[in-house]
């Protein structure tokens, strides 16, 4: 076992003797050479990409070297996403609250539904709600509503005849009082 331990260093030895005479550079360098080395290299490939930088009318930008200039980056892109966001969502919702002529529709509920939804439908999409008058006049309405009027409208058509069809009369109600 000794030696191969020794076959081991002496095969690591004479790699290291083939490096350093193969290689203009040292084999071993300290961490000061090598932060030069790197720094060097970085400067000279950023100096390669800045015809290309240049090309793209993007300016050269400095790098964030500390954690704070980091999370200061990456925060301010965060709420320029968000700000972005917020103006398209309010876009829509005004687009929904005033529509244009090409998105405006009329609707008319009939006054039958008046005792299952009161004297109006409440109708949202996106925390956006609207109330349609149950009066059966027509009303304009942004597009996007209509689907959701036709959903509540068809389901409260379908209890309606299910409670129409449905024989109640095995159904009997039980009091307190019954049940002593």
């Amino acid at each position: 076992m000794a030696g191969k331990v020794a076959t081991e260093a002496k095969i690591t030895e004479d790699n290291l003797k083939n490096v350093k005479q193969n290689s203009p550079q040292p084999a071993l360098m300290d961490a000061e050479t090598v932060k030069v080395m790197m720094q060097s290299a970085i400067s000279e490939t950023f100096k390669m990409m800045q015809p290309y930088l240049a090309q793209n009318n993007q300016a050269p930008q400095e790098v964030a070297t500390t954690s704070d200039q980091v999370r200061g980056r990456v925060m301010r892109n965060m709420n320029n996403e968000f700000e972005r966001v917020v103006q398209e969502n309010n876009k829509f919702l005004r687009s929904l609250l005033n529509p244009s002529k090409e998105d405006k529709v009329y609707v008319t509920i009939p006054r039958v539904y008046k005792p299952y939804f009161g004297s109006m439908l409440p109708v949202g999409i996106n925390t956006s709600i609207i109330n349609v008058p149950i009066d059966n006049r027509p009303h304009p309405i942004h597009k996007a509503f209509l689907p959701i009027i036709m959903a509540k409208l068809g389901y409260e058509d379908e209890k309606i005849s299910y409670m129409q069809a449905t024989d109640f009369s095995d159904v009997s109600f039980t009091t307190r009082e019954n049940l002593n």
